[in-house]
């Protein structure tokens, strides 16, 4: 996990250890702090490092105060520089000054977006402390927004048999194409073959997996390619990307198109899903619009609690899985000035009884760790494993179904996402979608089988991402970034999750 960076700019060295050892007490000892006396070197660091929190002396080197000329201070040359550099044009920023400026100075510290003001003669530690928290989640929401605001968006759209069409979206450009009606998309046979490689991984055989896996890649490619248009589109993303890191993949259709692994796809060169946000929506379901970011901005600063079910159930691995989430969350929205509420669940204390007891609570988060039964002929009926039995998808639906302030599921259970191999029985194709059916904007599992450790280090590299960034799709992409990096790109733990994201982004 990366750690919190502070960087702290203030020439007296009493103040500078004073500020530096309540960070540490009040976040935790994963933080690097810089300290820089000099602004010259100060302006130097900030172009290259990324800090999440600056903390500013204004009056550095002796200079000379002039109240009505605030924003001839050489400190303002460092935030207006902090504000112009690539790294960290929305970091966190506070300012910790000895001087009683002028009106004229805090009216233009709002123009660099500090979070706090505070005066050394009315220092207080933990008034310091929770301004610092606040201006690191602020500026993780301002980052944000900016990401979001000026992201590069494809959208593809499909039905079982066809392809129905295809946007480009970025600022100020959009490109809507309608699909040729004759092209043809044989996506049963990827559907059959995308349910055989799990058959390799169950049978150890690894490097069947890897050969079948990169065919399928490619023929999804292909598939894309079929109607020139799309394939236009598609040709633009790879080449925006060249320059522009900033690229979301969306593929939406039936929820049995699920079923389908556009997380494989690949060219000649890479996988996609490795280098780009690549979600679904489903077509049917309804989803909460607002994307994840702003919900999460409605916490900051409020006394309010973000109340999350964690559940490690059946299996020693997914025990270990949900206790390391629930440390690690909890550390997380401390350092964002957020209230975490978490109810964890472990062997067996994880039943139905009491799951289904505490899903009466509107929870904002749900984590299951554990093994799931998938019912293939009628997916309904699978559900999650539980110590005295299973929970149905069925169950499930009807007892989230009135939570309309769920936001984030993420099923790490082998199959999870596994849809019904005979469309039309049942209501529901798969343990996911009695999530996705009742609105839930963000849900995550598993297409195919993940080893227990392998699955622990992905959902913590999605969270300890997903707090940085507050952006779901993109903390996926760099969880699968990483698990790829540490487990070899021929690993299947890196493809297996499908994330549907109903909500904008």
């Amino acid at each position: 996990m990366r750690p919190l960076r502070i960087l702290i700019v203030e020439d007296t060295e009493v103040w500078a250890k004073e500020e530096a050892s309540i960070l540490r007490k009040g976040l935790g000892d994963d933080i690097q702090i810089d300290v820089e006396e000099e602004l010259a070197q100060a302006e130097r660091i900030i172009q290259d490092v990324f800090y999440d929190l600056v903390v500013v002396d204004l009056a550095l080197d002796d200079d000379p105060i002039r109240p009505e000329e605030g924003d001839s201070l050489k400190g303002m040359d460092l935030l207006h520089r902090l504000r112009t550099s690539e790294p960290n044009a929305h970091t966190g920023l506070i300012i910790v000054t000895g001087w009683p400026y002028h009106d004229n100075v805090v009216k233009a510290l709002s123009n660099y977006g500090a979070s706090g003001f505070i005066q050394k003669s009315r220092f207080d530690g933990d008034h310091f402390l929770e301004k610092a928290k606040a201006a690191i989640a602020q500026g993780r929401i301002n980052r944000a927004e900016a990401q979001h605001s000026t992201c590069h968006r494809w959208i593809v759209t499909l039905d079982r048999n066809r392809l129905v069409g295809s946007q480009l979206l970025y600022p100020n450009y959009r490109d809507t194409y309608t699909a040729n009606p004759h092209v043809h998309l044989d996506t049963s046979a990827l559907f059959r073959r995308s349910n055989r490689l799990n058959l390799d991984l169950d049978s150890r055989q690894p490097e069947n997996w890897r050969e079948e896996a990169r065919d399928l890649g490619r023929e999804v490619y292909a598939l894309l390619q079929q109607d020139s248009k799309v394939a236009e589109h598609l040709g633009q993303v790879r080449q925006l990307a060249t320059n522009n890191p900033n690229i979301w993949i969306q593929v939406e259709g039936p929820v049995d198109l699920v079923g389908v692994p556009f997380e494989l796809i690949r060219d000649e060169r890479t996988s996609l899903a490795r280098s780009y946000p690549l979600t679904r929506r489903i077509a049917r379901a309804a989803g909460r619009l607002q994307p994840f970011h702003k919900f999460i901005a409605s916490f900051i600063g409020e006394n309010r609690s973000l109340r999350m079910l964690i559940v490690g159930a059946s299996l020693p691995g997914a025990c270990a899985e949900a206790q390391e989430i629930a440390d690690l969350l909890a550390h997380q929205l401390r350092q964002l000035a957020i209230h975490p509420s978490i109810d964890l669940l472990l062997k067996e204390e994880a039943t139905c009884k009491k799951v289904t007891e505490l899903l009466n609570k509107k929870y904002h988060i749900i984590h299951f760790a554990g093994h799931c039964y998938d019912e293939k002929a009628l997916p309904e009926e699978g559900g999650l494993v539980l110590a005295d039995g299973s929970l149905t998808a069925a169950a499930i639906q009807r007892l989230i179904e009135w939570n309309d302030e769920l936001r984030l599921v993420f099923l790490s259970c082998c199959l999870g996402a596994h849809t019904a191999s005979q469309v039309g029985r049942g209501d529901l194709y798969s343990i996911m979608d009695g999530f996705v059916s009742t609105g839930v904007p963000i849900v995550l599992g598993y297409r195919w089988a993940v080893e227990d450790e392998a699955a622990k280090e992905l959902a913590l590299s999605f969270y300890d991402s997903l707090w940085r960034t507050l952006l779901p799709a993109f903390a996926l992409r760099d969880a699968r970034a990483e698990i790829a990096g540490q487990k070899g790109r021929d690993n299947a733990t890196w493809a297996s999750p499908v994330m549907v994201v109903q909500n904008d982004l």
